[in-house]
């Protein structure tokens, strides 16, 4: 789990290397990430490492053999003990999740690869198939190179942007430029259900619903489906066809309506 607040922003580590990047929204409506890494290729430093919610485990739970957090909504520190995941908890575990005294809190929790290697050594990994859905060339469409994301806030609104020397997208969140650089960015539109205490926010990963799939410089429309907590997202075109992704990192950006998303040449 990886925050987001603006003023973590400027130390979040590790993106870059992350196979998959899943951001949904939490309290205040700002967004959080969860990372997936491949254990042969982690990065040196992961973070800063924040706390969990219940939507972020169902999000990636058909790929991943464990999760690291630090703390949780009650209802996700309840859900991720009945989960078929190993977890770790870097509020109970200081000798793994290190402090950088350089960054005010409580921005400033990270996971080393050391610490991480350690800890999975203590596990099975499940191996995954990867990537998960299907690769290839582009279809013919609309073409697009610029993706704006509106979270009504100039802190907090993302724009992508496509490089076709490189075939991926710079995206930048609010005045930060990320580290990482998606060949596709898929979004998609899932409801929030309920606006609980502490205004957090309940998401139901599954059903069905609209998708955006931006990659090598184009937009594919379609739509996503999930039977269950333990299913994985399936992705179709308009036909009805699976989409076909490009090689290399894929950002899904969860948001409650596709409205929010405009997009130009």
């Amino acid at each position: 789990m990886i925050e987001n607040h603006e003023d973590a922003r400027p130390h979040q580590s590790g993106l870059a290397d992350a196979l998959l990047i899943e951001e949904f929204l939490v309290e205040g409506f700002i967004s959080r990430f969860v990372a997936l890494f491949d254990t042969q290729y982690l990065p040196s430093n992961i973070g800063p490492v924040r706390s969990l919610r219940p939507y972020f485990i169902d999000g990636v739970r058909p790929w991943v053999s464990a999760i690291f957090y630090a703390g949780g909504s009650p209802d996700a520190l309840k859900h991720v003990e009945e989960v078929t995941l190993r977890h770790f908890n870097g509020l109970g575990l200081p000798h793994h999740f290190i402090r950088d005294d350089g960054i005010p809190a409580p921005h400033d929790l990270f996971l080393p690869r050391s610490s991480l290697r350690d800890l999975l050594s203590s596990i099975d990994i499940r191996p995954i198939q990867w990537p998960p859905y299907l690769t290839g060339p582009a279809t013919s469409s609309e073409e697009v190179s610029v993706i704006a994301v509106n979270f009504f806030s100039p802190i907090h609104n993302v724009l992508f942007t496509f490089d076709p020397l490189s075939q991926s997208y710079t995206r930048r969140n609010g005045d930060t430029v990320s580290d990482a650089h998606p060949t596709n960015v898929l979004i998609l539109e899932i409801p929030i259900k309920n606006i609980g205490e502490f205004g957090r926010l309940e998401i139901d990963t599954t059903g069905i619903g609209r998708a955006l799939l931006f990659r090598s410089g184009i937009v594919q429309k379609g739509q996503w489906s999930k039977a269950s907590t333990t299913d994985p997202f399936v992705l179709s075109d308009s036909t009805g066809n699976p989409l076909i992704f490009d090689h290399g990192q894929t950002w899904i950006m969860v948001l409650p309506d596709l409205e929010r998303v405009r997009w130009r040449e």
